[in-house]
């Protein structure tokens, strides 16, 4: 049976906004696909296939955050990868999103990087994080 793990504030707080920013931006671009295509550039059935992609995540970041916080490490990867992803999609051409579709990637994903540098930030000073165990090597 799963119990509520205590929360340390600062882990707890970056992971609920975070799952709450992720399900926000998937249902946004999962639902208006085609506007947000129009202004980005991007393809309307990419925008699509990517806002329902994000929504998984999303709850598994709200799980994190609500059960098993100090286990924060799958997300903090998850969004490095976010990060390299994003850039690499704008550098190889995966996609090719005008000035302002670019501008978008680039911010969500300085965005994404300022909350896993919180996220690590805070479990590494979290009681049950990667300090405690590395202390106890």
């Amino acid at each position: 049976m799963l119990t509520r793990s205590p929360l340390t504030p600062p882990l707890a707080v970056s992971l609920r906004l975070d799952a709450c920013l992720v399900a926000a931006a998937a249902l946004v671009i999962a639902t208006l696909a085609s506007p947000l295509s129009r202004f980005t550039g991007l393809d309307p059935a990419f925008l699509r296939i990517l806002g329902v992609a994000l929504l998984p995540w999303a709850a598994f970041v709200g799980w994190t955050a609500w059960w098993r916080p100090q286990r924060a490490l799958p997300v903090i990867v998850g969004n490095v990868l976010w990060i390299v992803a994003s850039v690499a999609v704008l550098i190889v051409r995966t996609i090719d999103p005008n000035a302002i579709g670019t501008a978008i990637v680039l911010a969500q994903a300085l965005l994404v990087a300022c909350l896993a540098v919180w996220q690590g930030t805070a479990l590494w000073n979290h009681p049950a994080g990667i300090a405690t165990e590395r202390s106890r090597r």
